[in-house]
């Protein structure tokens, strides 16, 4: 993840987090991008890490939102559309963010 996604998801989590207090602690960033050595990462995928996973989730009202969050001209790695097609098939929420304004608007229009 380039820096100006980790600042769009931190912009965006920032103004739930203050601006909408009762969705805290249903939504979270997955921490999947870490940086490890060999062992470190056999240790983490025997535990569940996926690779492509989406970057942040959304609970709310019995649904769950899955959020990649992407630069205006950032691509989904190919794990992450794989990620994402599998999802879909199961008919869960997955989007694909590139703004600010665009995270409000979709959390205004299709989850709150």
């Amino acid at each position: 993840m380039t820096d100006t996604e980790d600042r769009i998801m931190s912009q965006c989590h920032k103004w739930l987090w203050n601006t909408y207090p009762e969705t805290r602690h249903l939504c979270w960033h997955i921490a999947n991008e870490r940086k490890q050595n060999k062992i470190q990462g056999a240790i983490m995928k025997a535990k569940g890490v996926v690779s492509g996973v989406p970057d942040y989730v959304i609970n709310w009202k019995m649904k769950t939102y899955y959020i990649e969050f992407k630069t205006e001209i950032g691509e989904q790695s190919e794990n992450q559309t794989i990620v994402q097609n599998q999802l879909e098939k199961q008919k869960i929420n997955y989007y694909i963010v590139r703004s600010f304004d665009e995270f409000k608007q979709l959390f205004h229009e299709t989850i709150f």
